[in-house]
Protein backbone atom coordinates (compact mmCIF):
# COMPACT_ATOMS: atom_id res chain seq x y z
CA UNK A 1 0.00 0.00 0.00
CA UNK A 2 2.81 2.23 0.79
CA UNK A 3 4.41 2.09 -2.28
CA UNK A 4 1.45 2.65 -3.90
CA UNK A 5 0.82 6.34 -2.50
CA UNK A 6 4.38 7.24 -2.82
CA UNK A 7 3.85 6.23 -6.49
CA UNK A 8 0.52 8.41 -6.76
CA UNK A 9 1.88 11.22 -4.78
CA UNK A 10 4.23 11.39 -7.89
CA UNK A 11 2.10 11.17 -10.32
CA UNK A 12 0.13 14.07 -9.15
CA UNK A 13 3.16 16.13 -8.23
CA UNK A 14 4.61 15.84 -11.64
CA UNK A 15 1.35 16.66 -13.66
CA UNK A 16 0.68 19.99 -11.62
CA UNK A 17 4.52 20.95 -12.42
CA UNK A 18 4.40 19.83 -15.87
CA UNK A 19 1.07 21.94 -16.39
CA UNK A 20 2.06 24.49 -14.77
CA UNK A 21 5.45 24.69 -16.65
CA UNK A 22 3.83 24.61 -20.06
CA UNK A 23 1.22 27.65 -18.80
CA UNK A 24 4.28 29.57 -17.44
CA UNK A 25 6.05 29.38 -20.83
CA UNK A 26 3.08 31.44 -22.19
CA UNK A 27 1.16 33.18 -19.30
CA UNK A 28 -0.39 35.23 -21.58
CA UNK A 29 -1.96 32.41 -22.98
CA UNK A 30 -4.16 30.70 -20.03
CA UNK A 31 -4.77 35.18 -19.35
CA UNK A 32 -6.92 35.38 -22.54
CA UNK A 33 -8.45 31.88 -22.26
CA UNK A 34 -9.15 33.43 -18.39
CA UNK A 35 -10.86 36.49 -20.37
CA UNK A 36 -13.14 34.33 -22.55
CA UNK A 37 -14.66 32.50 -19.05
CA UNK A 38 -15.13 35.78 -17.30
CA UNK A 39 -16.67 37.16 -21.09
CA UNK A 40 -18.68 34.07 -21.20
CA UNK A 41 -19.86 34.26 -17.99
CA UNK A 42 -20.28 38.10 -17.86
CA UNK A 43 -18.18 38.39 -15.20
CA UNK A 44 -16.09 41.30 -16.60
CA UNK A 45 -15.30 42.96 -14.11
CA UNK A 46 -12.71 40.16 -13.76
CA UNK A 47 -11.14 40.64 -16.99
CA UNK A 48 -8.09 43.52 -16.03
CA UNK A 49 -6.71 41.09 -14.06
CA UNK A 50 -6.52 37.81 -15.93
CA UNK A 51 -2.95 38.69 -16.20
CA UNK A 52 -2.50 38.14 -12.32
CA UNK A 53 -4.76 35.35 -12.13
CA UNK A 54 -3.13 33.47 -14.75
CA UNK A 55 0.57 34.30 -13.33
CA UNK A 56 -0.62 33.46 -9.83
CA UNK A 57 -2.37 30.00 -11.01
CA UNK A 58 0.91 28.69 -13.19
CA UNK A 59 2.94 29.27 -10.19
CA UNK A 60 0.56 27.93 -7.46
CA UNK A 61 0.56 25.08 -9.50
CA UNK A 62 4.27 24.52 -10.20
CA UNK A 63 4.76 25.03 -6.18
CA UNK A 64 2.24 22.84 -4.91
CA UNK A 65 3.24 19.66 -7.04
CA UNK A 66 6.70 20.12 -6.06
CA UNK A 67 5.33 20.24 -2.57
CA UNK A 68 4.02 17.12 -2.65
CA UNK A 69 6.34 15.32 -4.16
CA UNK A 70 8.84 16.34 -1.48
CA UNK A 71 6.59 16.23 1.07
CA UNK A 72 6.11 19.99 2.12
CA UNK A 73 3.78 20.88 4.51
CA UNK A 74 1.63 17.64 3.11
CA UNK A 75 -1.54 18.46 5.49
CA UNK A 76 -2.26 21.77 4.02
CA UNK A 77 -0.63 20.97 0.59
CA UNK A 78 -3.07 18.47 0.04
CA UNK A 79 -6.00 20.35 0.79
CA UNK A 80 -4.62 23.25 -1.59
CA UNK A 81 -4.58 20.63 -4.48
CA UNK A 82 -7.83 19.37 -3.49
CA UNK A 83 -9.01 22.51 -3.95
CA UNK A 84 -7.54 23.33 -7.32
CA UNK A 85 -8.51 20.35 -9.08
CA UNK A 86 -12.50 20.58 -8.07
CA UNK A 87 -11.85 23.95 -9.78
CA UNK A 88 -10.43 22.67 -12.19
CA UNK A 89 -12.65 19.92 -13.19
CA UNK A 90 -15.66 22.13 -12.81
CA UNK A 91 -13.67 24.24 -15.29
CA UNK A 92 -13.26 21.47 -17.76
CA UNK A 93 -16.72 19.70 -17.12
CA UNK A 94 -18.08 23.10 -18.56
CA UNK A 95 -16.29 22.58 -21.41
CA UNK A 96 -16.44 19.19 -22.03
CA UNK A 97 -20.92 19.76 -21.45
CA UNK A 98 -21.37 23.01 -23.08
CA UNK A 99 -18.88 23.42 -25.72
CA UNK A 100 -17.41 26.83 -24.76
CA UNK A 101 -15.19 27.72 -25.77
CA UNK A 102 -13.87 24.81 -27.45
CA UNK A 103 -10.60 24.12 -25.04
CA UNK A 104 -10.07 25.12 -21.65
CA UNK A 105 -6.50 25.95 -22.18
CA UNK A 106 -5.64 23.22 -19.61
CA UNK A 107 -2.02 22.88 -21.19
CA UNK A 108 -1.65 25.75 -23.14
CA UNK A 109 -0.96 26.11 -26.52
CA UNK A 110 1.99 23.51 -26.87
CA UNK A 111 0.04 20.76 -25.99
CA UNK A 112 -3.80 21.17 -26.95
CA UNK A 113 -5.99 18.46 -25.96
CA UNK A 114 -9.44 17.76 -26.67
CA UNK A 115 -12.26 18.96 -23.81
CA UNK A 116 -13.37 15.32 -23.02
CA UNK A 117 -9.95 14.14 -22.56
CA UNK A 118 -9.17 17.06 -20.10
CA UNK A 119 -12.38 16.19 -18.11
CA UNK A 120 -11.10 13.00 -17.92
CA UNK A 121 -7.98 13.61 -16.48
CA UNK A 122 -9.31 15.90 -13.44
CA UNK A 123 -11.46 13.33 -12.57
CA UNK A 124 -8.81 10.77 -12.05
CA UNK A 125 -6.52 13.92 -10.76
CA UNK A 126 -9.46 14.26 -8.47
CA UNK A 127 -10.28 10.80 -6.99
CA UNK A 128 -6.28 10.60 -6.81
CA UNK A 129 -5.61 13.38 -4.44
CA UNK A 130 -8.78 12.42 -2.24
CA UNK A 131 -7.21 9.38 -1.90
CA UNK A 132 -3.68 10.78 -0.86
CA UNK A 133 -6.11 13.04 1.73
CA UNK A 134 -7.29 10.12 3.17
CA UNK A 135 -3.30 8.05 3.64
CA UNK A 136 -1.35 11.53 4.16
CA UNK A 137 -0.05 10.38 6.69
CA UNK A 138 1.83 7.19 5.34
CA UNK A 139 3.85 9.71 2.90
CA UNK A 140 7.43 10.48 3.59
CA UNK A 141 9.01 13.90 4.22
CA UNK A 142 12.12 15.62 3.45
CA UNK A 143 13.37 17.73 6.38
CA UNK A 144 11.99 20.64 7.73
CA UNK A 145 14.80 23.42 6.60
CA UNK A 146 15.55 21.71 3.29
CA UNK A 147 12.51 21.54 2.27
CA UNK A 148 11.92 25.20 2.91
CA UNK A 149 14.66 26.14 0.78
CA UNK A 150 13.41 23.79 -2.16
CA UNK A 151 10.32 25.17 -2.38
CA UNK A 152 11.33 29.39 -1.57
CA UNK A 153 13.50 28.09 -4.56
CA UNK A 154 10.89 26.75 -6.98
CA UNK A 155 8.73 29.68 -6.45
CA UNK A 156 11.49 32.12 -7.76
CA UNK A 157 12.31 30.15 -10.52
CA UNK A 158 8.71 29.82 -11.66
CA UNK A 159 8.24 33.66 -10.91
CA UNK A 160 11.32 34.47 -12.74
CA UNK A 161 10.13 32.23 -15.71
CA UNK A 162 7.17 34.24 -16.01
CA UNK A 163 8.68 37.07 -15.52
CA UNK A 164 11.08 37.00 -18.61
CA UNK A 165 8.80 35.29 -21.04
CA UNK A 166 5.91 38.07 -20.60
CA UNK A 167 8.64 40.57 -21.45
CA UNK A 168 10.85 38.16 -24.03
CA UNK A 169 8.51 36.18 -25.96
CA UNK A 170 7.82 32.64 -25.05
CA UNK A 171 10.76 30.32 -24.57
CA UNK A 172 9.41 27.59 -26.35
CA UNK A 173 7.38 28.64 -29.17
CA UNK A 174 4.22 26.81 -30.06
CA UNK A 175 1.76 29.48 -31.39
CA UNK A 176 0.81 29.53 -34.99
CA UNK A 177 3.30 31.92 -35.70
CA UNK A 178 6.68 30.54 -35.50
CA UNK A 179 9.66 30.96 -37.17
CA UNK A 180 9.82 29.53 -40.39
CA UNK A 181 6.22 29.50 -41.18
CA UNK A 182 4.74 30.71 -44.39
CA UNK A 183 1.44 32.68 -43.59
CA UNK A 184 -0.46 32.26 -46.69
CA UNK A 185 0.63 28.42 -46.97
CA UNK A 186 -0.92 28.22 -43.34
CA UNK A 187 -3.60 30.26 -44.15
CA UNK A 188 -5.11 27.16 -46.44
CA UNK A 189 -7.58 25.16 -45.96
CA UNK A 190 -6.53 21.62 -44.86
CA UNK A 191 -7.09 18.58 -47.18
CA UNK A 192 -10.55 17.05 -45.65
CA UNK A 193 -9.57 13.38 -43.93
CA UNK A 194 -10.49 9.82 -46.03
CA UNK A 195 -13.90 9.40 -45.33
CA UNK A 196 -15.33 12.45 -44.36
CA UNK A 197 -18.64 13.64 -45.97
CA UNK A 198 -21.05 17.14 -45.90
CA UNK A 199 -24.15 15.80 -44.94
CA UNK A 200 -27.40 17.97 -45.69
CA UNK A 201 -30.59 17.44 -43.65
CA UNK A 202 -33.52 18.93 -45.17
CA UNK A 203 -37.36 18.37 -44.31
CA UNK A 204 -39.86 17.04 -46.99
CA UNK A 205 -43.79 17.00 -45.92
CA UNK A 206 -42.88 17.41 -42.23
CA UNK A 207 -40.05 14.43 -41.89
CA UNK A 208 -36.32 15.53 -42.23
CA UNK A 209 -34.44 13.70 -45.00
CA UNK A 210 -30.10 12.89 -45.02
CA UNK A 211 -28.39 12.80 -47.95
CA UNK A 212 -24.71 13.36 -49.11
CA UNK A 213 -23.82 16.44 -50.71
CA UNK A 214 -23.22 14.89 -54.25
CA UNK A 215 -26.47 12.89 -53.98
CA UNK A 216 -29.15 15.48 -53.92
CA UNK A 217 -32.33 13.63 -54.67
CA UNK A 218 -33.97 13.43 -58.07
CA UNK A 219 -37.19 15.53 -56.69
CA UNK A 220 -35.30 17.95 -54.67
CA UNK A 221 -36.77 21.42 -55.42
CA UNK A 222 -37.34 24.32 -53.41
CA UNK A 223 -40.47 24.06 -52.66
CA UNK A 224 -40.59 20.58 -52.02
CA UNK A 225 -37.72 20.51 -49.69
CA UNK A 226 -36.81 22.98 -46.65
CA UNK A 227 -33.50 23.30 -45.35
CA UNK A 228 -32.68 22.45 -42.16
CA UNK A 229 -29.04 21.91 -41.54
CA UNK A 230 -26.36 20.89 -42.92
CA UNK A 231 -22.72 19.01 -40.88
CA UNK A 232 -19.54 16.76 -41.64
CA UNK A 233 -18.85 13.59 -40.99
CA UNK A 234 -15.59 12.97 -38.52
CA UNK A 235 -13.17 16.11 -37.85
CA UNK A 236 -12.60 18.50 -40.24
CA UNK A 237 -9.07 20.06 -40.16
CA UNK A 238 -8.94 23.37 -39.57
CA UNK A 239 -6.65 26.16 -40.72
CA UNK A 240 -2.81 26.90 -39.09
CA UNK A 241 -3.41 30.41 -39.17
CA UNK A 242 -7.16 31.71 -39.03
CA UNK A 243 -8.07 35.06 -39.44
CA UNK A 244 -4.83 36.77 -40.67
CA UNK A 245 -6.32 39.51 -42.47
CA UNK A 246 -4.82 43.83 -42.99
CA UNK A 247 -6.16 46.42 -43.79
CA UNK A 248 -5.71 49.82 -44.50
CA UNK A 249 -7.12 52.84 -42.74
CA UNK A 250 -9.59 53.47 -45.40
CA UNK A 251 -10.60 49.47 -45.39
CA UNK A 252 -8.36 48.26 -48.58
CA UNK A 253 -7.33 44.62 -48.13
CA UNK A 254 -3.61 44.78 -48.13
CA UNK A 255 -3.07 41.46 -46.88
CA UNK A 256 -1.82 39.60 -49.99
CA UNK A 257 0.42 42.46 -50.95
CA UNK A 258 2.23 42.45 -47.80
CA UNK A 259 2.61 38.81 -47.96
CA UNK A 260 4.38 39.12 -51.47
CA UNK A 261 6.75 42.05 -50.86
CA UNK A 262 10.21 40.34 -50.87
CA UNK A 263 11.14 41.70 -47.26
CA UNK A 264 9.35 43.76 -44.90
CA UNK A 265 9.01 44.02 -40.89
CA UNK A 266 5.53 43.63 -39.28
CA UNK A 267 5.47 45.17 -36.01
CA UNK A 268 2.47 43.96 -33.80
CA UNK A 269 0.22 45.60 -30.97
CA UNK A 270 -2.75 45.30 -29.26
CA UNK A 271 -2.08 48.12 -26.16
CA UNK A 272 0.33 50.56 -28.48
CA UNK A 273 0.40 51.86 -24.76
CA UNK A 274 2.73 55.39 -24.76
CA UNK A 275 4.01 54.76 -27.92
CA UNK A 276 7.14 54.90 -29.72
CA UNK A 277 8.68 57.62 -27.44
CA UNK A 278 8.59 55.02 -24.66
CA UNK A 279 9.73 51.84 -26.82
CA UNK A 280 13.51 52.73 -26.29
CA UNK A 281 16.33 51.17 -27.74
CA UNK A 282 14.09 48.01 -29.85
CA UNK A 283 12.36 51.00 -31.55
CA UNK A 284 15.63 52.75 -32.39
CA UNK A 285 17.25 49.76 -33.67
CA UNK A 286 13.83 48.88 -35.76
CA UNK A 287 14.14 51.99 -37.32
CA UNK A 288 17.62 52.20 -38.40
CA UNK A 289 17.38 48.67 -39.92
CA UNK A 290 14.74 49.33 -41.75
CA UNK A 291 16.55 52.72 -42.88
CA UNK A 292 19.86 50.75 -43.66
CA UNK A 293 18.50 47.75 -45.06
CA UNK A 294 15.53 49.69 -46.73
CA UNK A 295 12.79 46.94 -45.35
CA UNK A 296 9.46 49.01 -44.80
CA UNK A 297 7.86 48.64 -41.29
CA UNK A 298 4.10 48.02 -41.20
CA UNK A 299 2.33 48.84 -38.00
CA UNK A 300 -0.53 46.44 -37.02
CA UNK A 301 -2.89 46.96 -34.50
CA UNK A 302 -6.29 46.88 -34.32
CA UNK A 303 -6.58 50.69 -32.40
CA UNK A 304 -5.70 52.11 -36.16
CA UNK A 305 -7.96 55.01 -36.08
CA UNK A 306 -7.27 56.48 -32.76
CA UNK A 307 -3.65 56.50 -33.90
CA UNK A 308 -3.95 57.26 -37.44
CA UNK A 309 -3.11 60.81 -37.12
CA UNK A 310 -0.31 60.89 -34.31
CA UNK A 311 1.76 57.81 -36.78
CA UNK A 312 1.34 59.63 -39.98
CA UNK A 313 2.75 62.80 -38.26
CA UNK A 314 5.48 61.74 -36.27
CA UNK A 315 6.32 58.21 -37.84
CA UNK A 316 5.74 58.55 -41.56
CA UNK A 317 8.36 55.83 -42.34
CA UNK A 318 5.58 53.31 -40.75
CA UNK A 319 2.73 52.49 -42.47
CA UNK A 320 -0.16 51.59 -40.63
CA UNK A 321 -2.67 48.37 -41.04
CA UNK A 322 -5.65 46.91 -39.11
CA UNK A 323 -6.37 43.30 -37.65
CA UNK A 324 -8.52 42.06 -35.85
CA UNK A 325 -8.04 41.57 -32.18
CA UNK A 326 -7.46 38.07 -32.05
CA UNK A 327 -4.64 37.11 -34.57
CA UNK A 328 -2.70 40.22 -32.93
CA UNK A 329 -3.01 38.58 -29.72
CA UNK A 330 -1.56 35.66 -31.07
CA UNK A 331 1.09 37.20 -32.52
CA UNK A 332 1.81 39.71 -30.09
CA UNK A 333 2.36 37.69 -26.81
CA UNK A 334 5.07 40.44 -25.64
CA UNK A 335 3.42 43.57 -26.65
CA UNK A 336 5.05 44.97 -29.13
CA UNK A 337 6.59 42.26 -31.13
CA UNK A 338 8.15 42.66 -34.38
CA UNK A 339 8.32 39.54 -37.17
CA UNK A 340 10.75 39.71 -39.54
CA UNK A 341 8.57 38.61 -43.31
CA UNK A 342 10.17 37.38 -46.28
CA UNK A 343 7.26 36.64 -49.09
CA UNK A 344 5.18 35.96 -46.66
CA UNK A 345 7.60 33.32 -44.81
CA UNK A 346 8.31 34.31 -40.76
CA UNK A 347 12.16 34.30 -41.24
CA UNK A 348 12.54 36.09 -37.49
CA UNK A 349 10.23 37.55 -34.34
CA UNK A 350 11.58 39.42 -31.08
CA UNK A 351 9.66 41.07 -28.57
CA UNK A 352 10.60 44.89 -29.50
CA UNK A 353 13.27 45.12 -26.94
CA UNK A 354 14.95 42.65 -28.10
CA UNK A 355 15.12 43.52 -31.52
CA UNK A 356 18.96 43.21 -32.14
CA UNK A 357 21.34 46.50 -32.67
CA UNK A 358 21.56 47.20 -36.63
CA UNK A 359 19.65 44.48 -37.27
CA UNK A 360 22.38 41.96 -37.10
CA UNK A 361 19.97 39.19 -36.35
CA UNK A 362 18.28 39.82 -39.43
CA UNK A 363 21.04 40.75 -42.08
CA UNK A 364 22.59 36.78 -41.32
CA UNK A 365 18.48 35.83 -42.94
CA UNK A 366 17.41 38.13 -45.15
CA UNK A 367 19.75 39.58 -47.86
CA UNK A 368 19.85 43.28 -48.09
CA UNK A 369 17.99 45.01 -50.96
CA UNK A 370 20.50 46.33 -53.40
Amino acid sequence: MKGLIEFLRYVVGILFIFSGLVKANDPMGLAYKMEEFFELWKWFWFIPYAKVFAVSMNALEIVSGFALCIGWKTKWNLRLLLSLIVFFTGLTGYTYFTGYPKTCGCFGDCLPIRAATSFYKDIFLLITIVFLVIYQNKLSALKKGLSNFLVLVVFLMAVGLEYYVLHHLPIIDCLPYQAGINIPEARKQPPRPPGSITMFVYQKAGVEIEFPADQFPADFSAENYQFVRRYDTGTIPEPKIQGFALTTPSGKDSTDAVLEMEQVYLLVSEEIGAGPDKWGAGWKNLTEASSQKRIPIYFITNQIMGWKQIWSVNYPMVSLLSSDRTPIRTMARVDPTVYALKKGTIINKWALIDFPRRGDGLVKQIPATN
